[in-house]
């Protein structure tokens, strides 16, 4: 398989799995999904993702003002 069509089917997957989310009424962030398609690249691990979003969560950036 090509670079291209490996690239091409893990954008497809990240597309889809944010899309099956929206359909379950949950929102990706902007920040997550870019940093998801930094991991179909092999730019940073999906564990970085993980980690990233607990110190968001942990920092509040999840909080919905009052």
């Amino acid at each position: 398989m090509s670079t291209f069509s490996t690239q091409f089917d893990a954008d497809r997957a990240i597309r889809n799995a944010v899309a099956h989310q929206r359909l379950e009424g949950v929102e990706a962030d902007p920040r997550t999904i870019s940093e998801l398609h930094r991991v179909a690249k092999g730019e940073i691990q999906f564990a970085d993702v993980i980690r990233h979003l607990k110190q968001r969560i942990a920092s509040g950036d999840f909080q919905k003002p009052a």
